[in-house]
């Protein structure tokens, strides 16, 4: 059976460790710091496949705007500017391609 996105439940180190988390409850994810809690998310997730697939799409639109090609040229462009004083001239920002 093919899956197309992963839903994750994240545990409370995350949460404790005050990073930003990786999965926005109920829309990538489900995000507790109760381990009964999400035991019971993953059952949930398991029993209803409509929404593991509607909060697998979620986590796929999160990873592709947080870690998709795009968003690395971005960062590289804004780095070389930092660092350069302008973008290089090949870059699509440089070209009026990307704001």
């Amino acid at each position: 059976m093919r899956r197309d996105g992963c839903p994750g439940s994240i545990s409370s180190t995350t949460r404790r460790a005050r990073r930003p988390s990786a999965a926005a409850n109920g829309v990538s994810g489900y995000v507790d710091t109760n381990v009964a809690a999400l035991v019971r998310r993953m059952h949930e997730l398991l029993a209803d496949h409509g929404t593991a697939a509607r909060l697998g799409a979620g986590a796929r639109a999160a990873a592709a705007m947080r870690f998709g090609i795009d968003r690395f040229v971005e960062d590289w462009e804004a780095a070389l500017e930092d660092t350069a004083g302008a973008a290089p001239s090949w870059s699509p920002r440089a070209k009026g391609e990307i704001a």
